[in-house]
């Protein structure tokens, strides 16, 4: 949850740590998709920012798995459903 003190003279910034993305709504992903969520989670990498993947049905998790993404993201990062 995100605070900011609006009545502070100073901006107050919230410094995101970790996204959590839900893909329980993903029947399915292709070679694009992993791609793209490689390129996001290196972006999010170099700015400190930890990327989690939270409900993989097994049809998404046995694409990540036959793809490179787990060279790239460890799997105590993903969580299937």
């Amino acid at each position: 949850m995100l605070a900011l003190d609006m009545d502070s003279s100073q901006t107050s910034r919230a410094h995101v740590k970790v996204i959590i993305i839900d893909c329980s709504c993903m029947g399915y992903i292709d070679t694009q998709g992993i791609n793209a969520l490689l390129v996001v989670g290196e972006e999010y990498r170099r700015a400190g920012v930890a990327i989690l993947f939270s409900g993989c049905t097994p049809c998404v998790w046995a694409a990540l798995n036959r793809s490179d993404f787990f060279s790239t993201v460890s799997k105590e990062r993903v969580f299937s459903s």
